[in-house]
Parts: C-alpha cells; sequence; structure tokens
C-alpha cells in the first residue's frame, strides 16, 4: 500500500538541500503546531464562525461595595445601641429595629426639627431628600446609606449631639 509513496533519497542529497528540507519542516510544523494550539485554547465565543452564530451577551459589570467607615459605625452605636455605665457605646451594638420589631423613633421629637429615625438617628427633615435619591429611611438598608451619604458630604456634624460617646 505504501510502496507508491516516494521517500526522498537523502544519501544523494547536498547538505543545503538537506538543510532546506529540515528548515521548511520545522517551519511547516510550527505553523501547524501554532494554528492548533490556537484553535484548542481560544474560546470558541472568540471565534469568527461561533459570533456569526449566536449573539454575545454583555457580562454585568461587579458593583464595588461600599465599606462603612469606622467612625460611622461608632455613631450608629452611639445613636441606637447599648451604652455602658461610664456613657460609651457598646460596639457592634447598634440596630434598626427595637425588641417589638419597630423602628427605632429618637426620644426627643419637636414638630419644628422632626424626628429621629433609625440605626443611625436621621432626622425626618431628610426624608424628602432620602425619597428623591430612591431610599427609605424607615429600612435598615435605606438609612445606612443616608448616614453614609451625610458622612460623605457633612462629615460628623450632624451628631454632634452624641459626639461626646462616639469621639472617645
Amino acid at each position: 500500500m505504501y510502496r507508491d509513496i516516494k521517500t526522498p533519497d537523502t544519501k544523494h542529497m547536498t547538505i543545503t538541500q538537506k538543510a532546506i528540507v529540515v528548515c521548511v519542516g520545522i517551519i511547516l510544523g510550527g505553523f501547524l503546531g501554532h494554528a492548533y494550539y490556537v484553535a484548542r485554547t481560544t474560546p470558541r465565543d472568540y471565534l469568527p464562525a461561533a459570533r456569526a452564530e449566536k449573539q454575545i451577551e454583555p457580562k454585568p459589570v461587579p458593583v464595588m461595595i461600599e465599606i462603612q467607615p469606622i467612625m460611622l459605625s461608632r455613631i450608629g452605636d452611639c445613636e441606637s445601641g447599648e451604652r455602658r455605665k461610664d456613657g460609651s457605646a457598646l460596639p457592634g451594638s447598634s440596630r434598626q429595629l427595637d425588641t417589638d420589631g419597630k423602628v427605632i423613633i429618637g426620644k426627643y421629637t419637636d414638630p419644628k426639627n422632626g424626628t429621629d429615625i433609625g440605626r443611625y438617628m436621621i432626622n425626618s427633615v431628610h426624608e424628602r431628600q432620602a425619597r428623591d435619591m430612591g431610599l427609605d429611611l424607615w429600612t435598615d438598608e435605606g438609612n445606612g446609606a443616608f448616614a453614609r451619604y451625610l458622612y460623605r458630604t457633612e462629615g460628623t456634624a450632624p451628631w454632634n449631639a452624641s459626639k461626646s460617646c462616639w469621639n472617645r
């Protein structure tokens, strides 16, 4: 079966001819090897034929999670958390809801200045602005998000009434 195939007679080839045959073999092998490697390692979505068959959906961009500043955690502990005998806050004790499951309301309500709401005791005068931002001060997520907004824009000024607790 293989008798019809003639192999080159290398005994009568010059060294230059042998070098050319070897170089051509190496070059062809390199091209074929590279093509094989690319075909095996390239994801199908990047090949032109696959693109024509299927539309590639854009992948969602991961959202960076905002880390809460330590000072804001301390403020939350002072505003709605438990206090020690010396007046300092118990770390990690801040909460949005009381033991009955109702949103914590500040002790001092004033019709003129509003009511303090939730974990960070955000004053109700900010409710309209929070609502415009898509936040609900009566939920833990909304209260925390608006507290971070206030902290970024006004610093600790909105919580000066409890400064003796959180500024230790």
